[in-house]
């Protein structure tokens, strides 16, 4: 029964890849679908104009190894930010 409530209820709430992402991936995906992320040219403008945010965030580590990166690939023309921690 609790595995076929599981498996209707999963496309609608992806709570086991929510899981996964938390325990496993440390948050990487957001869950938005594409029609909801800004074009790639406003988060790059956007970004260029707060450089010195971007700057800080990369300097919360002094082993550098936090990473600011703007992701294009998942949506082609659309942009998100991804903060990766090696």
């Amino acid at each position: 029964m609790v595995v076929a409530v599981a498996i209707v209820v999963e496309p609608y709430t992806k709570w086991y890849h929510r899981l996964a992402d938390i325990l496993i991936y440390n948050n990487h995906n957001h869950y938005l679908p594409c029609s909801a992320l800004p074009e790639l040219n406003e988060v790059e403008e956007i970004v260029s104009q707060h450089q010195d945010v971007v700057e800080q965030i990369e300097n919360l580590s002094s082993e550098g190894n936090i990473e600011f990166v703007i992701d294009s690939m998942i949506c082609q023309g659309k942009g998100s930010i991804i903060i990766l921690l090696r």
